[in-house]
């Protein structure tokens, strides 16, 4: 989906309900980011080799979709780069719905391996920037409503998540 900038479909996925037995049902979006998928901080521990990793589960779960996924992109740094995209458009998402206006104190989005991948994440920021400031509400992330409905939206909510990731104390 992100590949083929197909961002609405993805917008659909994420706003999709999850029936959790015996807890709160919940979005998605609520629940897919790594940094989200449980309330137990011992995660790392779990997952053999994580132990000392700042993003343990985004780096198992990258390490573990590789060969699902090693003919749809051309080299490592390609499929790299649309794990990092993918953190960083949940991210975004998880913002925009939090209600939490980003220059709030309390502004919080799920990290990933994004925030400790300065180029990668910095390269998809300014792709994303150009996108919004030459297509304005054309661009495929004001269409898709991910994380804004307006370009104003939409880069207000890249501004909080570069606010954001230094606030990290593992950035």
């Amino acid at each position: 989906a992100l590949d083929a900038r197909k961002l609405e479909f993805l917008n659909e996925l994420l706003l999709i309900g999850v029936i959790r037995e015996h807890q709160e049902n919940k979005l998605a979006l609520d629940l897919l980011p790594a940094a989200c998928m449980f309330d137990d901080n011992r995660i790392p521990e779990w997952l053999n080799g994580m132990e000392r990793k700042r993003a343990p589960l985004s780096q198992w779960l990258f390490v573990w979709l590789r060969p699902f996924s090693k003919n749809a992109f051309s080299s490592e740094k390609a499929y790299e780069i649309c794990f990092d995209k993918f953190e960083v458009l949940l991210a975004l998402a998880y913002g925009h719905r939090s209600g939490k206006s980003p220059e709030s104190d309390y502004y919080w989005v799920p990290p990933g391996a994004f925030a400790y991948r300065h180029d990668n994440r910095a390269q998809i920021l300014t792709e994303m920037e150009a996108s919004l400031t030459q297509h304005g509400s054309e661009s495929p992330y004001v269409k898709s409503k991910l994380f804004g409905v307006t370009t104003e939206d939409c880069l207000k909510s890249i501004n909080g998540l570069k606010g954001f990731v230094p606030k990290l104390r593992w950035y």
